[in-house]
């Protein structure tokens, strides 16, 4: 018998199979059955039938006749029986998911599809394989065996152990404790795997597209295009238009940033002598007010700009890690998890994307440039501004993020085991700190002007938050200051406080950072999601809750499958990793875990604050998932393995002092920027005028006005001002000389109240706001006054 007389046999016989199995489901009850048969079932029998019968006939008849099908077809019938073997059960899936969820209409599409499925599943696994022995494939590659086997040996030991202790899984009562950040969607990551694999396809055709220079700006414009098409989604932290303005304001951390900035139009700083947290970020947008003026949309739209940079650095670090066809795939990647982020902004908790004003993103855009410039100078020899530039950008990302400086702690150490040369390790590894330094150097010496000591961060975000969770306080009270107390010396009291509570309970402290730091990792395999129901058929499409959020530690048997799925991917992407690129290729690893570590130790995981290095984790579930499909395809494992133990360039490489003292000039100039943004702009209040006890009357700027009848709050706050209270009120902050939240009771919303109007105000100074008695609002030449 001929080969594919016998394969067209077997699925006679499944055909067979699957037609009974159909007969034997329970009789349909509804009206308008035939013979105890809906019409739906009679057509799924009639279609059963007929391709059983057809499986039949072609097995008498092949034998018979000079039949053949052209090698040429056989690589498309191969791909496309891969995607039905894979189709036809992933739909029973959804389908049983849906039906627990959305009616169960959807489980019974299911009962009635799985005899056809079980048909077509296994028939195309046949076909598949019957072609495959008869298509040309590239091995497995042997040297891949063993950096496998050693990373599932590790992840296997791993997961045995959180299984057993629950560490990382169960939430312990003390600090910010959070769930995986926003996802990647299914179709995402499957779109963007068969986008990858035609690139491959058509690289080495189509000479232009192994132009970087194309690719980047193609990457650039796509993303550009892509985020800008999606207005902003109003959420917890860009909240939803309302009254007086019916405008978007940030809101909770946002709405910190935004406030210095406002502060530094006014002239007054960043509210000196304040010490904010997040400096860069926060003069970076004060210009972007400069050029957008105070509208929400527009000053978006120019960060976006910027912001979109990100995906193009990630394409240049996929092709330095695994070719331009994975860095195709990851810059997609960030794409489209940046939309689903928009898309998820009204029901997430705590999210992050690039149409708030937070620092995440723009700490990731940092931090991936200073990995892609890192990998670079440890593959060969650069000229000396070459690591003193990737220092100066570490420099500049510690003050968007202060633990971004961390990373240093990843890098030196593996370029030390990878650059043969010492000399040569020593001498970038000095550049890459002092160009660390020369960046802060001018935040540092404007806070000791500040305060009189040295301060590099706002010391209630980053030192009293150590002290207070290392005490076991997980309130949110602040440690009120002493009197006299500047912020060096405050800062320097509650670093002796941590201290003290380290000494005191070392277990409780370490085992609590160790619990956040391997929920922290979990998070990031979650990158790749994972469902607890399905709403609806629309949410395979968009997500209508957050169900990367409803992860508590407790998988059912169907996660715990599609976790050990993610583990194995993630396992195949490091070691190709390993493979392709020696030690290099685990230094995006190391980066996250270093990252992830600093986070866990002030008792922190979850949430947004694994979105600045996650990037460095989803690296290596596409790149599995990539060669896994490579390898499927057909498209072999096309990989060009460079041994990094041997310096690929041996000259000598030049100082070029010119260059080397521009990107110094460059460095600096950068890092002034933050203390210059707060010298440029003239004070434009006077000073307050108190009047009587704590009655004062004052000049300012007032911003993000909102009016709040009885009752009503900003949904899920329970902050000064906004939570839902029983008085109708209007809110804004003011920035001036005074830079305060102000609070007037107002039974009906105003008619003119418009956002940086000029105020002055009658008040009470009460504990954290201003009461007023009376509110006159000027802009444009009008003017309107508010009292209770």
């Amino acid at each position: 018998m001929k080969p594919w007389s016998r394969l067209f046999l077997l699925w006679t016989l499944q055909g067979f199979i699957a037609a009974a199995w159909l007969v034997l489901l329970p009789t349909d009850t509804d009206k308008g059955v035939i013979f105890g048969f809906s019409a739906a079932r009679l057509i799924l029998f009639g279609g059963q039938i007929t391709l059983t019968g057809v499986s039949a006939f072609l097995a008498w008849f092949s034998p018979r006749s000079t039949f053949v099908i052209p090698q040429n077809y056989y690589k498309p019938l191969y791909l496309v029986s891969i995607c039905a073997a894979l189709l036809s059960p992933l739909t029973i899936v959804v389908l049983n998911g849906l039906g627990k969820t959305s009616g169960y209409i959807f489980s019974a599409y299911a009962g009635r599809l799985l005899p056809l499925a079980f048909w077509l599943t296994l028939s195309s696994v046949e076909l598949a394989i019957f072609l495959a022995r008869r298509l040309t494939f590239q091995k497995i590659p042997q040297t891949l065996y063993k950096p496998l086997g050693f990373v599932m040996v590790i992840l296997v030991l791993l997961a045995g152990f959180i299984s057993i202790t629950r560490v990382g899984i169960v939430r312990y009562n003390d600090g910010s404790w959070g769930a995986p950040a926003t996802p990647l969607l299914e179709w995402q990551i499957y779109l963007v795997l068969l986008a990858s694999l035609v690139f491959l396809a058509m690289e080495t055709r189509w000479r232009w597209l192994q132009s970087d220079r194309f690719m980047g700006l193609f990457i650039y414009g796509v993303t550009c295009l892509l985020w800008l098409s999606k207005p902003v989604n109003p959420g917890f932290f860009a909240t939803s238009p309302r009254a007086p303005n019916f405008e978007i304001y940030p809101f909770s951390d946002a709405l910190i940033y935004a406030q210095y900035a406002q502060s530094a139009l006014v002239g007054n700083g960043f509210m000196w002598p304040d010490v904010p947290t997040r400096p860069l970020y926060i003069a970076f947008i004060t210009w972007l007010h400069v050029l957008a003026g105070q509208d929400y949309n527009r000053i978006i739209i120019l960060q976006t700009l910027v912001l979109a940079l990100f995906p193009v650095v990630l394409y240049f670090l996929g092709k330095e890690l695994g070719g331009r066809s994975l860095g195709l795939g990851l810059a997609l990647l960030a794409v489209l998890r940046d939309i689903t982020a928009n898309v998820a902004a009204p029901f997430a908790l705590n999210y992050t994307y690039t149409k708030l004003f937070f620092s995440e993103i723009p700490t990731a855009l940092v931090i991936s440039f200073f990995l892609l410039l890192a990998l670079r100078w440890i593959k060969q020899p650069k000229p000396f501004w070459y690591p003193l530039l990737a220092g100066g950008l570490l420099g500049l990302g510690a003050l968007i993020r202060l633990q971004s400086a961390v990373i240093l702690a990843a890098v030196i150490p593996i370029s030390f085991f990878i650059i043969p040369n010492k000399k040569r390790w020593l001498t970038g590894c000095v550049l890459i700190v002092f160009g660390l330094g020369l960046a802060l150097i001018p935040w540092l010496a404007r806070n000791l002007i500040a305060t009189g000591g040295i301060v590099l961060d706002n010391p209630i975000s980053q030192t009293m938050t150590l002290a207070r969770r290392w005490s076991g306080d997980n309130g949110n009270e602040l440690i009120p200051r002493l009197s006299g107390e500047g912020d060096s010396q405050y800062s320097s009291r509650m670093t002796a406080l941590a201290l003290a509570s380290l000494r005191a309970a070392p277990g409780r402290i370490l085992g609590s950072a160790a619990n956040h730091f391997i929920n922290n990792e979990i998070g990031n395999l979650l990158i790749f999601p994972l469902r607890d129901q399905l709403n609806s058929p629309a949410e395979l499409v968009w997500p209508e809750h957050a169900f990367w959020q409803n992860w508590e530690g407790q998988p059912s048997p169907g996660q715990l499958l599609v976790i050990a799925v993610y583990l194995g991917l993630f396992a195949l992407g490091l070691a190709a990793a390993w493979r392709m690129n020696g030690l290099i290729g685990l230094l995006p690893l190391s980066l996250s875990l270093v990252y992830n570590a600093w986070t866990a130790l002030f008792l922190s995981s979850g949430d947004r604050f694994l979105v600045p290095v996650d990037w460095a984790v989803y690296i290596y579930h596409f790149l599995g998932l990539f060669t896994l499909g490579r390898w499927i395809v057909g498209a072999g494992f096309q990989d060009k393995i460079v041994n990094y133990s041997l310096d690929i360039v041996l000259e000598k490489s030049p100082f070029a002092w010119k260059k080397t003292v521009l990107t110094a000039v460059l460095i600096i100039f950068l890092g002034a920027s933050v203390p210059l943004t707060e010298l440029v702009f003239p004070k434009k209040y006077n000073a307050v005028q108190a009047t009587t006890g704590s009655e004062i009357s004052l000049r300012g700027r007032a911003v993000y006005p909102r009016w709040y009848a009885a009752g009503d709050g900003e949904p899920g706050s329970a902050k000064l001002g906004y939570g839902a209270v029983d008085e109708a009120r209007l809110v804004f902050f003011l920035v001036g000389e005074k830079n305060m939240l102000v609070i007037l009771p107002l039974k009906k919303a105003p008619n003119f109240f418009p956002n940086s109007g000029d105020v002055v105000i009658d008040a009470t100074l009460q504990d954290g706001f201003l009461s007023a008695h009376k509110v006159i609002i000027e802009k444009d030449s009008k003017v309107s006054e508010y009292m209770p």
